[in-house]
């Protein structure tokens, strides 16, 4: 049973995480926190880097969000998933760090999870909500497709989406907002 005035646990998301250490990375996983991970906010790198590797082996789940609000950052999720990849592969020094399938989780099944949503969102599953992007993978930055998931996490931003549908309602058609 959790205790109610905890401040910590599967209800909460934690922002960031720069500086972590190896004790708090433990404290996170043994409540069941969630992290959710901006990796565009450059002033927090500056603090230290966030553990996302150590993390993930913790079993905490991590979720890469955008912090659009911030003055060197977008809301592209495109964007943030390389930006996470690359600061990761910078700071361990491994370039096989987070690879493209799992920051495709990260930004879809994690986040929806980070929100509480998991069972409703995040996934392509009978009984969810039908949250769909159509990416034009025709783009010549795009090709060759000779595989998905990479083109869609190395290549792709948020201008190559031209059809959004949020629980069956179509947001975005052809690229223009209905």
């Amino acid at each position: 049973r959790r205790d109610p005035n905890a401040l910590l646990g599967p209800d909460v998301h934690f922002q960031h995480g720069f500086g972590l250490s190896a004790d708090e990375v433990a404290i996170l996983a043994e409540t069941g926190t969630t992290v959710t991970h901006g990796p565009g906010v450059v002033v927090g790198a500056l603090r230290g880097r966030c553990p996302v590797p150590e993390m993930l082996d913790a079993g905490v789940r991590v979720a890469i969000t955008s912090d659009g609000c911030a003055p060197m950052s977008s809301f592209d999720l495109f964007t943030a998933m390389r930006q996470a990849q690359t600061l990761t592969q910078l700071q361990q020094r491994d370039v096989y760090a987070l690879p493209p399938g799992k920051l495709l989780e990260m930004v879809t099944i994690d986040a929806a999870a980070a929100l509480g949503w998991d069972d409703e969102i995040g996934s392509l599953e009978a009984g969810k909500a039908a949250d769909v992007i159509v990416v034009d993978s025709r783009q010549a930055h795009l090709q060759p497709l000779h595989m998905p998931v990479q083109a869609l996490v190395y290549k792709a931003s948020g201008s190559d989406v031209t059809t959004t549908i949020v629980g069956g309602r179509v947001l975005l058609r052809d690229g223009r907002l209905t």
